[in-house]
Parts: C-alpha cells; sequence; structure tokens
C-alpha cells in the first residue's frame, strides 16, 4: 500500500462495538464479543503501529473513545466495559 499511496502517517481506531441488552441478559460470550471488536482490537492496532513507528520513527495513533465508558448505563454493559478499556488514566 505504501508503495502506491505513500507512508502512513495516522492510523485511527474508530470502533463502535455495541450490544445493547441488560447485564442479566449479557452472556459472558456476548461480552467478550464486544470487548474484543473494541479494546482488544485497539491493543493489536497499536502494537502494529508501534512496530511501524519504530522502524520508520514517524506516525500517529489515534483511538476514540464514548461517553458510555465513564457513567455507563441501562444496556451498554458490554460497551462500557470495552471503552473504558481504551482510557488513559
Amino acid at each position: 500500500m505504501e508503495r502506491d499511496i505513500g507512508p502512513i502517517e495516522v492510523a485511527v481506531h474508530n470502533v463502535g462495538a455495541n450490544i445493547r441488552l441488560p447485564i442479566r441478559e449479557t452472556t459472558v460470550r456476548k461480552y467478550y464479543k464486544v470487548w474484543g471488536m473494541a479494546a482488544l482490537s485497539a491493543f493489536l492496532m497499536g502494537c502494529e503501529v508501534a512496530k511501524y513507528k519504530v522502524l520508520h520513527g514517524q506516525g500517529m495513533v489515534l483511538f476514540t473513545g464514548a461517553t458510555a465508558s465513564v457513567p455507563g448505563g441501562n444496556g451498554h454493559a458490554a460497551f462500557a466495559g470495552a471503552m473504558q478499556a481504551k482510557r488513559v488514566p
């Protein structure tokens, strides 16, 4: 890709993975699915971008979050946990 369009300067992780269910209906499988799409994918992308940055000495990665990660809310148990994992203290 870089050969055709040039070096990657910015990578953006913007995943809105949500299943809206009450916590009592949120199974472990569903929770892990949302967590994998939002939190684990952010980690994996960050690892790849870090390799690129070390190799090329440049580049930026941006991670988006969600307001739901702070207060949570009805139906957002899995989503709030996954988005909270991406927050920087």
